[in-house]
């Protein structure tokens, strides 16, 4: 895990269109948002710095649901929705064809600060 790390900020800073604004912060689902944003710090952290074959590509991590759970201290049910809710706002994208998953954090290489 790195010390410190880019996350893709400037989706964030774009008032108009900030992934924020289309987060639910009231109702059941609440706590899938949180949940979200906790894992995307998580990923970010993980991710691979670098474009290279040791590494992969840049925004790349490798991570199994019970590592996630592990670390974050919520259940898989919350992991899960969690991913669903990045995915479904477009800050990663997971490939389930290995496992463990590899997780894609998008924009990493453009917008991060």
């Amino acid at each position: 895990m790195l010390e410190w790390t880019k996350i893709p900020s400037v989706r964030f800073l774009d008032v108009a269109d900030s992934p924020l604004h289309k987060m639910k912060w009231s109702g059941d689902a609440k706590s899938d948002y949180i949940a979200a944003l906790m894992l995307l710090i998580v990923l970010s952290h993980h991710a691979s710095d670098k474009d290279s074959l040791a590494n992969g590509r840049l925004g790349d991590t490798q991570m199994s649901y019970d590592k996630l759970t592990e670390l974050l201290g919520i259940s898989r049910t919350k992991v899960s929705n969690g991913i669903r809710v990045l995915e479904s706002l477009s800050l990663i994208k997971v490939s389930t064809n290995k496992r463990p998953n590899i997780f894609t954090i998008i924009g990493l290489a453009e917008g991060a600060r």
